[in-house]
């Protein structure tokens, strides 16, 4: 069963940015896929990201707290679409209950334009997504647009080096999608 990891950081007062890093694991390969040379390059593994523009105050940090297992029927080789489209990603982090609680609620959804092409949740439901501990969302955060593909074995390129991370992009992979694995940035 596929499944994917997230961390999301970021702050505004009033304007700033938010950053999503989203493991990508559609064979539920685990960490060990890391050391495998061929898994990034045949669309199993990989990690995505997106940084956007918010405003308002706001702060969030909050990691999974290991793989979220996602539907397989319909699920694309991976979230971007390549080689055949240009998929455009929503991740979308809500909390759960009532204040700050380490379970939110969680939507995964990829588009082909318009239209809806696979959800991780049926339409108009969510998912829960239990987070590391020392994570803190105090209000909805969301990202949509196309996800960016990072290096294999270097450090994240693009606007993604505003996260300011030296790691490789495969141990940042391995350690998202190791449960229990704080981040250490």
């Amino acid at each position: 069963m596929p499944q994917i990891a997230f961390f999301v950081a970021g702050a505004s007062a009033p304007a700033g940015g938010f950053a999503l890093l989203l493991a990508w694991d559609r064979r539920d390969r685990g960490a060990s896929a890391a050391d495998d040379i061929d898994a990034p390059f045949d669309g199993e593994v990989g990690l995505y990201t997106l940084l956007v523009p918010t405003v308002g105050a706001q702060l969030v940090r909050a990691k999974s707290r290991s793989p979220i297992s996602i539907p397989e029927d319909g699920c694309p080789n991976n979230p971007v679409g390549f080689p055949d489209k240009n998929l455009l990603a929503r991740f979308s982090l809500k909390p759960g209950g009532t204040g700050l609680s380490l379970f939110p609620d969680l939507s995964f959804d990829l588009f082909d334009g318009s239209s809806r092409v696979y959800g991780a949740a049926p339409d108009g439901s969510t998912l829960k997504a239990e987070l590391a501990a020392g994570s803190v969302i105090a209000a909805e955060v969301s990202f949509q647009d196309q996800l960016q593909d990072q290096p294999w074995e270097d450090p994240l390129e693009g606007l993604a080096t505003l996260i300011n991370i030296a790691d490789p992009t495969k141990e940042i992979w391995r350690t998202l999608m190791t449960p229990d694995q704080p981040l250490t940035f």
